[in-house]
């Protein structure tokens, strides 16, 4: 599924896959894809209908423009508190980060309580479309085939998913190393039992060989 696709997604429970407009169903038979939506619709009050993914434009529902400006939103809050708390540090740690935080930015002190482990690590940020690129990327490198992937990317082309399949050494390494007890067509790794001109041969190599 793509992400298109996915921001359109609306309820009813997820126990029932429900789909979008046209769209393909939600994959629930995926245990991670389950849990999430199993969490969403229970921190929603679990509606009967609406939205998985829901946002206040005209649509109702998250559009990728709405996605790009909260992700820039978030970008900017964590990017100035971690100056902050860099700052807080640079000036000899003296008091709480955070009320030196809060006076800096104006950020709430709830909001610095609860991304306070990002802040402290020293945000870095990054282009939402890395996400999908890493995901896929991930996906590759664990062994899904290109086909299995454009099936997942939503991709219309097998040249689109082939950007995300960069296979390093030890991916290669396995895919030989699935050939060291035979393969499908009854090949074996053993050597084929000598037949009888091969016997005849032999002899006659031993018994020149042994004058």
């Amino acid at each position: 599924m793509g992400t298109h696709p996915a921001q359109r997604q609306g309820w009813p429970h997820p126990d029932s896959g429900g789909k979008d407009e046209g769209g393909p169903p939600v994959p629930t038979d995926v245990p991670e894809v389950y849990a999430v939506l199993k969490s969403r619709h229970a921190e929603q009050n679990d509606p009967a209908e609406g939205w998985l993914f829901p946002a206040g434009s005209a649509s109702g529902h998250i559009e990728e423009c709405s996605a790009r400006l909260y992700h820039n939103e978030a970008w900017k809050k964590l990017t100035a508190a971690s100056l902050a708390f860099d700052e807080w540090k640079k000036g000899g740690s003296e008091g709480d980060w955070a009320t030196a935080a809060h006076k800096a930015t104006k950020l709430p002190a709830d909001y610095l309580h609860k991304h306070r482990t990002t802040i402290q690590a020293g945000y870095k940020g990054f282009e939402i479309y890395c996400l999908r690129h890493s995901a896929l990327t991930f996906l590759a490198e664990s062994g899904c085939d290109a086909f299995t992937l454009a099936r997942i990317a939503g991709h219309s082309s097998i040249t689109i998913t082939q950007r995300y399949c960069h296979p390093q050494a030890d991916a290669i390494e396995r895919a030989f190393g699935n050939f060291s007890g035979g393969h499908k067509i009854r090949h074996s790794p053993e050597l084929p039992a000598k037949g009888k001109s091969d016997r005849v041969a032999a002899k006659r190599s031993h018994s020149i060989n042994s004058k």
